[in-house]
């Protein structure tokens, strides 16, 4: 498991494997509170900036009910896109 935190924002993403490929896993909490978890599938080679970019761009998406301030540190943290 690979954990990326900034201020209040802490999300635990894990890989597992399947029989046709692989999954990012990812669960976010706000100031220790559960928020929601999210998935991508991948069925071959994927490239990314780093591990786990893309599943935490989904799982940090424009639903989540957190502090706009919040959600934009963190994306710079971590170089994430919209």
């Amino acid at each position: 498991m690979q954990v990326f935190e900034h201020g209040k924002i802490r999300v635990e993403c894990g890989t597992t494997s399947r029989r046709d490929g692989f999954n990012h896993r990812a669960k976010l909490y706000y100031d220790g509170i559960y928020i929601r978890k999210d998935i991508c599938q991948y069925y071959n080679r994927t490239w990314e900036k780093f591990s786990f970019c893309s599943v935490l761009n989904k799982v940090m998406g424009r639903d989540v009910v957190i502090p706009a301030v919040d959600k934009i540190n963190f994306a710079d943290k971590y170089n994430l896109s919209d």
